[in-house]
């Protein structure tokens, strides 16, 4: 857990009006990158993504676009299967429909819950308003790309089982526009983070902990 010195993405839309296409669309590439690292990396449903999860922040030297972090882990769940989740959580303009709708107890997808969340978000981003999910076009015609419009269409899928994917979304061509040098930068810190974990056994934390009270280590 770090500290970081920002404002949520929430905040920057109501203080500065909605993004253009090219800024909206590289940090929803930073929250993709989030997400698969949850999703794949260590199979974890956030399950309450929304604008305010997500703090923009940049440094001091440089202007321009931002950088984001995500926060509150509070309704995130890690699972053997990585998918199925029966508690309806989350924030309700940016819950998925199969969950917002469903009876009580209904298993449903976290990940593509997720998905559905992160398609939510880039649309605030750029409209800064919730979708109106009763239109019979989610996207407002004129206002964005053909490629940004379709894309949006495909994260608010509401049938899970037609949503895109998060390995459906690498491809996508307004998405990938010049991402794969990022993904690959993401990549080998993960790898370098990897390299860095340090396996402890069940003696090593008890020792770290008395340690920690000033009790001394048994040898």
């Amino acid at each position: 857990m770090a500290y970081v010195d920002g404002c949520s993405l929430d905040d920057l839309i109501e203080t500065q009006g909605p993004l253009n296409e090219d800024h909206a669309r590289y940090i929803f590439q930073q929250k993709v990158l989030i997400i698969d690292c949850l999703h794949v990396h260590y199979n974890i449903m956030h399950r309450d993504l929304k604008l305010s999860n997500f703090i923009a922040w940049r440094k001091k030297s440089e202007e321009g676009m931002v950088t984001v972090s995500l926060c509150d882990f509070g309704w995130a769940k890690q699972s053997g299967s990585g998918g199925p989740t029966v508690t309806k959580t989350g924030t309700r303009r940016y819950i998925a429909p199969e969950v917002l709708n469903s009876p009580a107890d209904t298993w449903y997808d976290g990940k593509a819950a997720d998905m559905y969340s992160l398609g939510v978000c880039l649309f605030k981003m750029i409209f800064a308003q919730f979708p109106r999910t009763q239109d019979e076009d989610i996207v407002p015609a004129g206002v964005v790309s053909p490629q940004c419009a379709q894309l949006l269409r495909r994260l608010l899928q509401p049938n899970p089982a037609q949503r895109i994917t998060l390995d459906e979304l690498w491809a996508d061509p307004w998405f990938d526009d010049e991402f794969r040098a990022m993904r690959q930068y993401n990549e080998d810190r993960m790898a370098e983070a990897e390299s860095r974990i340090v396996e402890q056994s069940e003696e090593d934390v008890a020792d770290l902990i008395k340690e920690m009270w000033g009790v001394p280590a048994q040898n």
